[in-house]
């Protein structure tokens, strides 16, 4: 759970100001392309997010020393929406054959400078407050996938002690746990911060969407009104627990993602009001279908915003900004 920093500026800080955004936990990323840790089985990366124009390219690369190196796959980026969950990119057949375990990749945006296909020599790789627009992340190469998303533009908000999890692919039966994060945004947070088990659920081998997770009460008596969650795919035993089961792991990282929550339950702070993610992307649940306690084993593929969700990625954007800057 690789996380590439993000430089803010003087000016950043006072466009945020001026606006008045709230910095909520999710808002720490800046990058266009959001992916996490995962198991592949055939060079198919899961996206958590996308944000992007139809202009630009999604494009894999190699690790090289700890910047993007040679290209290893790209897609042109949809031009319907400029937001988008659950996407998908591929590395080459040629590149994927050469992966024995696993190895660092990053998924990167480029601007498409004319033409019509993608040239890493003349097409840019964009950047976010001097950074590369993406995502450095392990993938381990497996005879299944499994990989977890949960992120959207803010935090999520919980009203009854539960939070949801988008979409979680399991290649064998196990379980999909809720971690405490002891961690200033998502951006920040590595695995060593990713602590005790809050809540968690059985799931069998395939893919999930919209799986609600219970958080313990002990938890949540003690848990500040803002917070951050991560969401681990477990393996291994009869039930859950720490003799019994263990995360999944690319390269030796947890299959996982880190998210925002504002819990609004009884005796909990009333955080600052912020547009509801459900207002901003468009999800399953939005098009009539409902968290289920017993998710059933569906496919997906990508789920967007119209404009209004640019002004909202660029809130996010330059909240970052101020959110590291505090940190300093």
């Amino acid at each position: 759970m690789e996380r590439t920093p993000a430089t803010a500026t003087a000016l950043s800080v006072a466009v945020v100001a001026l606006l008045c955004v709230a910095v909520v936990p999710a808002a720490a990323h800046v990058s266009g392309v959001e992916a996490d840790d995962q198991r592949s089985a055939d060079g198919t990366l899961r996206l958590e997010w996308e944000f992007a124009d139809g202009g630009s390219w999604v494009v894999v690369r190699a690790d090289d020393g700890g910047e993007p190196g040679e290209v290893l796959g790209y897609r042109r980026a949809t031009d319907e929406t400029a937001f988008r969950t659950d996407t998908t990119v591929a590395v080459n057949d040629g590149a994927w054959s050469e992966v024995a375990g696993s190895r660092e990749l990053w998924v990167v945006l480029h601007s498409e400078a004319g033409g019509e296909r993608f040239d890493p020599e003349e097409d840019p790789m964009e950047t976010a407050f001097g950074e590369p627009a993406g995502s450095r992340l392990t993938v381990e190469r497996a005879a299944g996938a499994t990989n977890v998303a949960a992120q959207g533009f803010g935090a999520q908000t919980s009203t009854d002690g539960t939070v949801a999890v988008r979409r979680a692919e399991l290649a064998e039966d196990g379980y999909l746990a809720i971690h405490a994060v002891n961690a200033d945004s998502s951006a920040s947070a590595g695995d060593e911060d990713i602590g005790e088990a809050v809540g968690v659920v059985e799931l069998s081998a395939g893919v999930h969407d919209n799986v609600t997770v219970e958080l313990d009460e002990g938890y949540l008596s003690e848990a500040e009104s803002e917070t951050l969650l991560a969401a681990v795919v477990h393996a291994g035993g009869d039930e859950f627990g720490a003799d019994a089961t263990a995360p999944v792991t690319a390269g030796g990282a947890p299959v996982s993602t880190v998210f925002g929550v504002e819990l609004r339950t009884a005796g909990a702070a009333t955080p600052t009001p912020t547009p509801a993610e459900s207002s901003l992307v468009t999800t399953a649940a939005d098009a009539g279908g409902s968290p289920t306690a017993t998710p059933t084993a569906t496919g997906t593929d990508g789920d967007g915003a119209g404009v209004g969700a640019v002004w909202a990625a660029v809130a996010v954007a330059l909240a970052a900004g101020l959110a590291v800057l505090r940190r300093r």
